[in-house]
Parts: structure tokens; sequence; C-alpha cells
């Protein structure tokens, strides 16, 4: 009985310290989590993945990563795909998801309710009415809601790591640091999907058949399992 005892004492307390450390992490504040490759250097192995906090939830975290990470189509033919059926969302959630994190830190990473509603659309894009329903994934997009309402006009400018640089992308730049184009999760008419623009940081739309586009990714992680430094 006392060892049971111990073992419930031990996990509240494991709970406390995770609840206490999210209390520490404010929006706004950056955080690492998980490796890939961003110097193109491929012979001194993944870089730290830098994340910037855009909304606390108790122990939870909500992350958007710093740098746009991956060249990547959202899909492979413009052939009417929501999120639901999508490339990208396929990839997010293998490819990335496995080289990006480790198991443990795969442990780490809930497992979110992603809408691809109208709620979550810009009802300026859906004249077409093209939006679909809801995912359970590790790793996606955020929506046009999501970065409207989460992420300061300054933070939805993106700077490409070196590594998605070097395979060609689309560029601008704003104070003083390369930008680049990316992709949301929202679809929008005509086999579109919504992006934030290189050049002035705002809502637009692009064929989701697009070579060029790059990927900033988003998680809600486990605030024990990042690091500050």
């Amino acid at each position: 009985m006392k060892k049971i005892v111990a073992m419930l004492l031990a996990v509240l307390m494991v709970c406390s310290i995770g609840a206490a450390l999210a209390d520490t992490f404010n929006v706004g504040d950056y955080v690492y989590f998980g490796h890939y490759e961003q110097d193109n250097n491929l012979n001194d192995g993944d870089e730290r993945i830098r994340w910037l906090v855009i909304k606390t939830e108790g122990n939870k975290l909500f992350l958007l990563s710093e740098k746009g990470l991956e060249k990547q189509q959202w899909n492979e033919r413009s052939d009417g795909s929501m999120w639901a059926d999508s490339a990208i969302r396929r990839w997010l959630n293998s490819d990335f998801l496995y080289t990006a994190f480790t198991y443990s830190e795969q442990q780490s990473i809930f497992t979110t309710t992603v809408e691809d509603t109208l709620a979550h659309s810009n009802r300026n894009w859906n004249s077409g009415l093209r939006y679909g329903d809801i995912t359970y994934d590790k790793v996606f997009l955020l929506s046009y809601k999501e970065m409207n309402e989460l992420v300061s006009p300054r933070d939805r400018y993106c700077e490409p790591s070196q590594y998605v640089i070097k395979k060609r992308i689309a560029m601008g730049s704003h104070a003083g640091k390369k930008t680049c184009w990316y992709w949301l999760r929202t679809s929008a008419f005509r086999n579109n999907a919504g992006v934030i623009s290189e050049t002035n940081g705002g809502f637009e739309t692009c064929y989701i058949h697009h070579p060029f586009g790059v990927v900033r990714p988003a998680i809600w992680v486990d605030a024990s399992a990042v690091s500050r430094y």
C-alpha cells in the first residue's frame, strides 16, 4: 500500500512540475524541441528546431516553427484535395514527424483536433465553399483563423533555413532578413490553399500543386519536453 501511495505522489509531482513549467513560458517566447537539417551542412548533423510559443494552455504549449523548414507541395495535383487528404498532411505526420523527433519526443506531442471547417477559413477565399472537416494530427499547418488570431503581423514573416534556400524558393526580405512564402492548411477557391506572402506577410492563395511552397509546422507539446536554451 505504501508503495502505491508513493507512486501516486510521484505521478502527481511530475504533473505539477509540468504545469509549473508551462507557467514559465509566455506567448512570444522561443523554445527548442526536435532536430531538422537547417544549415545545409549535411556533415554536422541536424540542427535544433526553434519554435515560437503562440498559445499556452495548462501544461501544453502551442508552437509554430520559427523558420521555414522544408520545401513541399501542398498536394501533388490540383485535384480538389482538402487538408484531410493532402500530401503535405501525410508528409508532416510521417516523414517529418519521424525525422524531426525522437520516439520520446513524439510521445510528448499531443494529438490535436485540427479543423479545416468554414469557421477556420477565409470567407473571401471560399466562393466555391472549399472547406473540409476535422482531422486528428500530431503535426499540422496553421489555419487562416489561427494565423490571424494567434500570430502577430510581425511574426508572420518567415525566414527560410539555409537548407530550404538551397532548394530554390521564391524569396523576399523584411527587417534585413530573407523571407519566404509558406502554406496554411486552409483550402480556397479553384484548387488553391492559403499562404502567407514573402513580401508583406499578408494572406494570399496559391495553387495546391505549386512546387515552391515552404512548410512552417505547428504542434501542441508538453511544456516539460521543451528547452528554453
